[in-house]
Order: C-alpha cells, then structure tokens, then sequence
C-alpha cells in the first residue's frame, strides 16, 4: 500500500476515536518503509482527541515535531495543532490549551477561527 492508502485508514480509524488501531496502523507504516506524513500525524492527534486521550495528543503532535526535525518533512501545521488544542479543551485542561496555544506562535504559524473555539 502506499501513503494515501495507509492515510485512507488512518482517517476511519480517527473518525471513529480508535487510537490503539490508529497506532498499530502507524507503526505498520514505519515497518513498510512508509513514513508517515502530516495527514497520518493529524489522524493520531484527532483519534486522540475524539477518546479523550488528551495527553496522547500532545505526544503524536511531539512525535510530529520529531518526525519533521529528523526528516526535514514539513511541520505540524495549524491542523494538527487545533486538533491538540481540541483535545486539551474536551479534557477541560486550561494550563494545556495554553502551552499548545503558545506552541502555535512559537511555531510561526497564524491561529484560525478553530484555534480560538
């Protein structure tokens, strides 16, 4: 399968707030010699989001980070970013939202009618 096929997955499986599948889909990408790209980081993140995984979130969007730091693959954008700040806000963690928020500006990126909701 190739990278679109995989993301096809990925995005069921984040509709439906399956992180467990979403990570096991994930690491089957690495092991095929697929890396994953910002479509499959922000599925995690809002699989995450939608189970209340408030604390996964923030970890796949870090795992983005590294993942674009090591590959020069481009940055978690304000997609991914929303989706993290989606799940610190289900999870009615103020201090969280916050530091993501504060991510978002120190990574350059422009907040969206979505960041402030």
């Amino acid at each position: 399968p190739d990278r679109t096929s995989y993301n096809s997955v990925l995005s069921s499986f984040s509709r439906r707030g399956h992180v467990d599948r979403g990570a096991a889909w994930m690491q089957e990408m690495w092991r095929s010699s697929v890396p994953p790209d910002h479509v499959s980081f922000t599925c995690m993140i809002d699989a995450c989001a939608k189970s209340g995984h408030w604390m996964l979130a923030l970890g796949w969007l870090e795992q983005f980070r590294i993942h674009q730091r090591e590959r020069q693959a481009p940055a978690p954008d304000i997609v991914a970013y929303n989706a993290v700040l989606n799940a610190c806000a289900k999870a009615s963690d103020v201090a969280a939202s916050l530091r993501v928020f504060e991510g978002v500006e120190v990574a350059g990126l422009r907040p969206d009618r979505l960041s402030y909701s």
